[in-house]
C-alpha cells in the first residue's frame, strides 16, 4: 500500500499547484496586459511632449524675433548720436538677450521628432526650423563682425533675418503642427483600438480564470468532502458494530489514500478481535459466576470464625444473672445477646459504622454485666460519620481482643475507648484504645499485607479482620502500638471513606479474584 500511495500526488502538492498555477497564469496576464497598456501610454506621452515642445519653439521663435528687432531698433536710434558707455551696456544686454533665446529655440527644435521613416513632412520641417535658425545666426555674426553700421547691408540683413523668423515660425506654429496632428490621428486612433482590445481582453480572461479557479476549488472541496463524508460513514459503522459493509475504497491524495487504508485495517481489527471476545465472554460470564460465589462461601467462612466461645460466655452470664437478679437486668441482657445472634446470623457484604458501633456496645453492655465495675467503656461517633460503609465485625473481635486479653487479666480491670474521626481530606480513622495488659512485642509493628506471618491459631480474630478490611478498602492501614511501659493499646485503622455503597462494591469487584484467604 506504501508503494502503491507514492503514485498519487499528496494534498499539499496538489493545493500548491494549483495555486502556483493560478499565480502564474495571473502574473503573465496581468504583465502583458500591463506591457501593452504601458506601451500606449508612452507613445501617447511622447506625442504629447511634442506638442508641448512645439509650442514652446513656436513662443520662443516669436521671443527671439521680438527682441532682435527691438535691439535693431534701439541701435538705429542710439546710433545717431555717439554712444555713451550706459547705451553700450544696455545695447549689450539686449544682444545677449536675443542670442540666448535663438540658442534655446535651436536646443528646442532639435528636441522635436524628424525620424524620417516615421514622418518624412515633419523631418523636412524640423530640418527646416533648424537651418533658418542657423541662417539666423549667421547673419546676426555677420551683422555683429561689421560693427552693427547703419547702412544699406545692415537694412537688407536686417528684413532677410525679420523673413526667416516669419517662415520658421509659419513652420513651427502650422505646417509642423499641422503635420504633426494629421500623423498622430491614425496613431490615436490605433491605440484607441488596442486599449479597447485590452479592455475586452483582460475582462473575458480574468472572468476565464475565477470560471475556472472556482470550478477547480469546487471539484477539490468535492473530492475532499466526499472522503471525508466516507470515512465519517465508515467510522460511524464501526463505532454501531456494523462490519458488514464493504471496505472504503482507495483514492484521493495520498494522505487520503493511506487513511482510507488504516480505516479499512482498523475494522477488520475490530471486527476479529469482537470474534474472539464473544468467543471469551460466555467463558467469562462462568468464570465470574463461580468465582462470585466461592467468593460469598469465603467471606461467609471468614465471619463464621469470629471466636465462637464469646457466645458461650455470654450465655453463661445470663444465666448466672438470673439467679442472682430479678427479670429486670436479665431481660435487658437477652435483649441485648438477641441483638448479637441477629447481627451475627444476618449475611452482609457491608454495613454502616453506626450498626457495627450499635453491635459493639451490646457487646459491651453483656461484658459490664460480667466484669462490672472492673470494665467501663465509652463510644464517640460524630454524626456525619455514621453513614461510612464498612465490612460487618470489624470493630468487634477489636474490642472483643482488648477486653479478653488487656482488661480481664488486671485484677482491678480497665477502659475501653472507641473513637471515629476524620483525620484528613477523605481519610476516616477508627481508634480502639484499652488501658490494660498491653499488646506483647510480636504486635509491635503489624504489617496488614502480609498477615499470614501472624499467629493464626493465637490471633485469628484479628488476622480475619485485617484481611476483610483489606478486601473492602484496598488502602486501609491498621497499626498496633503499645501505649505505655505500664500497658494500654491503641489499634488504629485508617482508610479513604465511601459513603456510596455503590463506589464499595465497584472497589469490592476489583480485588485479585485469585487471593487466597487463610480462615
Amino acid at each position: 500500500m506504501k508503494k502503491r500511495s507514492r503514485h498519487y500526488p499528496g494534498f499539499r502538492t496538489i493545493l500548491l499547484s494549483f495555486n502556483l498555477g493560478t499565480i502564474v497564469i495571473v502574473m503573465t496576464v496581468i504583465l502583458v496586459f500591463f506591457a501593452g497598456l504601458y506601451k500606449i501610454i508612452y507613445d501617447m506621452q511622447d506625442r504629447i511632449q511634442q506638442y508641448i515642445l512645439l509650442n514652446q519653439l513656436s513662443t520662443e521663435i516669436k521671443n527671439a524675433e521680438y527682441q532682435f528687432t527691438l535691439f535693431f531698433n534701439e541701435y538705429r536710434e542710439k546710433s545717431v548720436n555717439p554712444l555713451t558707455a550706459e547705451d553700450e551696456a544696455q545695447l549689450t544686454a539686449l544682444w545677449e538677450n536675443t542670442y540666448s533665446i535663438r540658442n534655446q529655440a535651436m536646443k528646442t527644435a532639435a528636441q522635436l521628432e524628424s525620424n524620417y521613416d516615421r514622418s518624412p513632412q515633419k523631418y523636412f520641417l524640423n530640418r527646416g526650423i533648424i537651418f533658418g535658425l542657423e541662417f539666423i545666426n549667421k547673419t546676426c555674426n555677420e551683422l555683429l563682425n561689421d560693427n552693427f553700421s547703419i547702412d544699406t547691408e545692415s537694412y537688407k540683413k536686417y528684413y532677410q533675418i525679420i523673413k526667416v523668423f516669419s517662415y520658421i515660425e509659419n513652420y513651427s506654429s502650422n505646417l509642423y503642427l499641422t503635420a504633426a496632428v494629421k500623423n498622430d490621428v491614425s496613431a490615436l486612433i490605433k491605440n484607441i483600438y488596442l486599449t479597447e482590445v485590452f479592455k475586452r481582453a483582460s475582462i473575458c480572461i480574468f472572468s476565464l480564470i475565477i470560471i475556472i479557479s472556482i470550478f477547480s476549488t469546487l471539484q477539490i472541496t468535492k473530492t475532499l468532502g466526499k472522503n471525508i463524508q466516507e470515512m465519517l460513514q465508515e467510522a460511524e459503522n464501526i463505532t454501531n458494530t456494523h462490519f458488514s459493509t464493504e471496505p472504503l475504497k482507495l483514492y484521493g491524495p495520498r494522505e487520503l489514500i493511506h487513511l482510507r487504508d488504516k480505516i479499512n485495517i482498523m475494522k477488520d481489527s475490530i471486527r476479529e478481535r469482537m470474534e474472539l471476545e464473544k468467543k471469551v465472554h460466555t467463558q467469562e460470564l462462568e468464570h465470574e459466576r463461580i468465582t462470585r460465589e466461592l467468593e460469598a462461601a469465603r467471606y461467609r467462612a471468614l465471619q463464621a470464625q469470629i471466636n465462637p466461645h464469646f457466645l458461650f460466655n455470654a450465655l453463661n452470664v445470663t444465666s448466672h444473672t438470673a439467679l442472682f437478679e430479678r427479670a429486670g437486668q436479665t431481660v435487658k441482657l437477652i435483649n441485648s445477646l438477641a441483638s448479637l445472634f441477629r447481627y451475627s446470623l444476618e449475611f452482609k457484604n457491608e454495613t454502616s459504622i453506626f450498626d457495627e458501633l450499635s453491635f459493639v456496645t451490646r457487646y459491651l453492655e453483656i461484658q459490664k454485666a460480667r466484669f462490672g465495675q472492673r470494665l467501663s467503656y465509652s463510644v464517640d461517633c460524630p454524626k456525619n460519620l455514621e453513614k461510612i460503609k464498612i465490612p460487618p465485625f470489624t470493630i468487634e473481635p477489636l474490642v472483643e481482643n482488648a477486653v479478653i486479653h488487656g482488661i480481664e487479666p488486671k485484677e482491678n480491670g480497665g477502659a475501653v475507648r472507641i473513637t471515629v474521626k476524620q483525620s484528613y481530606e477523605h481519610k476516616i480513622q477508627i481508634e480502639i484504645q484499652d488501658d490494660g495488659c498491653g499488646i506483647s512485642e510480636d504486635f509491635m509493628v503489624y504489617n496488614i499485607q502480609k498477615p499470614e506471618n501472624s499467629d493464626k491459631k493465637k490471633h485469628i480474630g484479628i488476622s480475619n479482620v485485617i484481611k476483610r478490611i483489606k478486601m473492602f478498602y484496598k488502602d486501609a492501614q491498621i497499626s498496633f502500638r503499645r501505649i505505655s511501659e505500664d500497658g494500654g493499646t491503641l489499634i488504629s485503622i485508617e482508610f479513604e471513606a465511601y459513603s456510596d455503597s455503590d463506589a464499595i462494591e465497584n472497589r469490592m469487584e476489583e480485588k485479585d479474584e485469585h487471593d487466597n484467604f487463610n480462615c
